[in-house]
């Protein structure tokens, strides 16, 4: 006689975990079929005679999964999640300010600009956090069986699901960094920021436990396009790891959506594939352990790591949002005073005034814009010089809606822009990234 039973499972995070989850219990006993579904962290098994649940809970701990013995504590859970986060910025800030204050604060911390050794460190924090959710779970689907059939094609089996990944974010980093020239051309580029924003604002989210399950689906495709690749593989097994491995760039986790929009606003496509193919090279350290490691138990990084982390995504992004909505609504507060971060000193005269115009002169280098907070008179013509040291960086671009200046490049030398200030009140401006930033006030 059938029967049908819910199981609680912990632990599940995307299509991928569905999919792992549904073979390890359809290779239990007495199961017939099962229905997995990440967002209610749940499993419908159809079965017949009894469920030996410890044999089940055993096989699902091996891949980090966990049946729990209690539905009713999402409440109190959550409640104790926003109050780590709390607590964990109040630490944060604390730090901040102190190191801050006697000069200790590295001054590169303050910038989000993704260089290929940035986009790689992010590419091995996302391989001990989200990836292991995505690209991890389908990793260990492949080479699970492997381990006693023919554990000598371990290596090859591998290399070659790495080669695919590594190439496929390598060919999509270019052909979406091309599109950058459209997002240029039609003036979208501070929408993609906005978006790179949120894309990571959701990552730290997702990592502090705090995104709401139905939201999680945004950061990964579904679980019918994981089936349909799983078999596609079936029909070509010799390429299956390629293909599988290529197909970790459309089942992506937030890490390298956030990688991937940035890429496209740099708008030169060889350098979009670069900072892909490094934030996948990132990522390949940790899929090895799991594609050659002895076991095949997934990778537990702890809630501290992902508590600590999480919180300073979600802080600096909230920033970084604050800063571009500030680009256009001035009257936001700023989200961190950069003029206390970076200390830099402001000139006694900033203004020369010769009776037809106003000239400002300001400095960009590694450290961002000097001054930050100028002054002009309303209603005269403003010629600001802008003097590039340094501008290969986030802070070697310059923004300031309200004075009609575009998103633009700096050059190195002297960069000019003119305008005319037709009303009293602030003129944010900002990188394209929003973290090096300043205002011009109107008197």
């Amino acid at each position: 006689m059938k029967k049908t039973t819910v199981l609680p499972i912990s632990g599940m995070h995307c299509a991928s975990c569905d999919i792992l989850v549904k073979k390890t219990l359809s290779q239990q006993k007495n199961i017939i079929s099962v229905v997995p579904d990440f967002v209610s962290q749940t499993a419908k098994v159809e079965y017949t005679g009894e469920l030996d649940t410890s044999a089940i809970n055993d096989a699902l701990c091996e891949y980090g999964y966990k049946i729990t013995n209690n539905e009713s504590t999402a409440k109190s859970n959550f409640s104790s999640k926003l109050l780590q986060f709390f607590s964990m910025t109040i630490i944060l800030s604390g730090i901040y300010f102190v190191m801050n204050d006697i000069g200790l604060w590295p001054k590169a911390i303050t910038s989000t600009h993704l260089t290929p050794f940035s986009a790689f460190v992010l590419g091995l924090i996302a391989s001990v956090s989200t990836c292991m959710a995505t690209s991890g779970a389908l990793l260990y689907g492949l080479v699970g069986p492997l381990r006693k059939k023919r554990p000598q094609a371990l290596p090859t089996v591998t290399t070659m699901f790495l080669i695919g990944r590594v190439v496929a974010y390598g060919f999509f980093g270019f052909i979406f960094g091309s599109l950058g020239k459209l997002f240029v051309s039609l003036n979208l580029l501070n929408w993609l920021q906005f978006l790179i924003s949120i894309a990571l604002l959701f990552v730290g989210l997702n990592l502090l436990s705090l995104l709401p399950r139905r939201l999680t689906d945004l950061m990964s495709f579904s679980r019918h396009f994981v089936e349909k690749i799983e078999n596609i593989t079936l029909r070509w097994p010799r390429r299956a790891p390629l293909v599988l491995g290529a197909s970790t760039f459309f089942i992506a986790c937030g890490f390298t959506w956030a990688a991937l929009l940035y890429a496209i606003s740099t708008n030169d496509p060889f350098g979009s594939a670069i900072i892909m193919i490094a934030f996948a090279l990132g990522t390949v350290p940790m899929l090895i352990v799991i594609g050659l490691g002895s076991k095949s138990n997934r990778l537990n990084t702890g809630d501290v790591f992902n508590l600590l982390i999480g919180t300073i995504i979600v802080l600096v992004t909230l920033s970084q949002i604050l800063t571009l909505l500030r680009l256009y609504f001035p009257s936001i507060p700023d989200g961190i005073n950069q003029n206390f971060a970076l200390k830099t000193s402001i000139p006694k005269k900033q203004i020369n005034f010769d009776g037809k115009e106003q000239v400002l002169k300001m400095i960009v280098d590694e450290n961002g814009y000097s001054p930050q907070k100028l002054t002009v008179k309303v209603g005269s013509p403003v010629k600001w010089e802008i003097t590039g040291k340094n501008v290969y960086g986030c802070q070697g671009t310059i923004q300031a809606p309200k004075a009609g200046i575009k998103l633009t490049a700096l050059n190195p030398g002297i960069n000019i822009f003119e305008f005319t200030p037709a009303q009293k009140g602030k003129i944010p401006f900002a990188c394209s990234m929003g973290m090096f930033r300043g205002e011009i006030e109107v008197i």
